[in-house]
């Protein structure tokens, strides 16, 4: 489920550049990686709360923006071994 919902999200032509993408999934997936779409979308945070875990993506960065990625967040297997 979280393979396609993120495949969707690095897919959809709604996402303009420096938008930002924010992702709650169970701590049991594992962790997200820092980056995804083939680099479109890159990894900012990626905290857990309790069974839950925020990650928090910016789609095409542009550099524009105050926005330094944190991708030792990421690091772990990744959700389902996602390969978008």
């Amino acid at each position: 489920v979280y393979a396609e919902l993120m495949g969707a999200i690095c897919a959809s032509p709604l996402l303009g550049e420096d938008c930002l993408v924010a992702v709650e999934y169970p701590v049991e997936l594992g962790l997200f990686p820092p980056t995804l779409g083939g680099g479109r979308l890159v990894g900012l945070r990626n905290r857990r709360y309790g069974r839950t875990v925020v990650a928090i993506y910016v789609n095409r960065p542009s550099g524009k923006l105050d926005l330094a990625p944190f991708s030792e967040e990421f690091v772990g297997r990744s959700v389902a071994d996602l390969k978008l």
